[in-house]
């Protein structure tokens, strides 16, 4: 199944039913339920999680829905999203998960609220596929080899959050062969994506790797 996250950074686009088909499970974060809203789709979530310190003047109990489930969290000790996820993941086990998506992840006032949501990609294991989407950006986590199709011209940069050893590119302006780069590393930044089917791969770390669509 897919599952797609609504998460409460900025509304940088305006999603439309067509995108929402895809998934077989949408879930608001907090907040993400008035971006949601935004988008006037007349559809519901499926789940809208939190502890809805960022619904606003929205009365949890004036949300009337017989499809959404709603689920509060009521501790401190982990982000919404975070908690958001657990729950997904116990519910429908992440060995029926195939892709989870994340939309209004990112934001320019809360660059905390942005590195724990790109974080989040690295508790969510290897066999399911997980990113995160804006309008001019796609971000995930490379644990060992990914074919880029289809994005010539695109820039793309390539971020290790641990060590890594082999790291190779392929297809790209700037390729590597079999580099081992620390946490750190700033020369996988703004590369560009130069044939149908670029490589990328790595035999030890993880990196974060950012297509970016639009320059600003």
């Amino acid at each position: 199944m897919n599952v797609l996250f609504i998460l409460n950074g900025e509304f940088d686009k305006e999603y439309d039913f067509q995108f929402f088909q895809k998934y077989q499970c949408i879930v608001c974060i907090d907040g993400g339920y008035i971006k949601f809203q935004k988008l006037n789709l007349n559809i519901e979530p499926d789940y809208l999680i939190g502890d809805f310190d960022s619904l606003g003047n929205l009365d949890i109990k004036n949300i009337k829905s017989e499809k959404t489930k709603i689920v509060y969290k009521d501790n401190q000790d982990e982000s919404d999203a975070e908690f958001g996820y657990k729950y997904i993941s116990k519910q429908f086990s992440d060995k029926n998960i195939k892709n989870i998506d994340y939309i209004y992840a990112l934001s320019t006032t809360r660059i905390d609220h942005t590195l724990c949501n790109i974080l989040l990609l690295k508790q969510i294991p290897a066999n399911i596929n997980s990113r995160i989407l804006s309008k001019t950006q796609e971000i995930f986590l490379l644990r060992n080899k990914i074919n880029i199709i289809e994005k010539i011209g695109k820039t793309l940069s390539i971020i290790p959050i641990t060590k890594v050893k082999g790291l190779t590119i392929k297809g790209c302006k700037w390729d590597l062969e079999n580099t081992d780069v620390d946490f750190g590393f700033i020369g996988g930044i703004s590369n560009i994506i130069e044939k149908d089917n670029a490589e990328i791969s790595l035999k030890e770390g993880e990196c974060l790797i950012i297509i970016t669509y639009e320059l600003f």
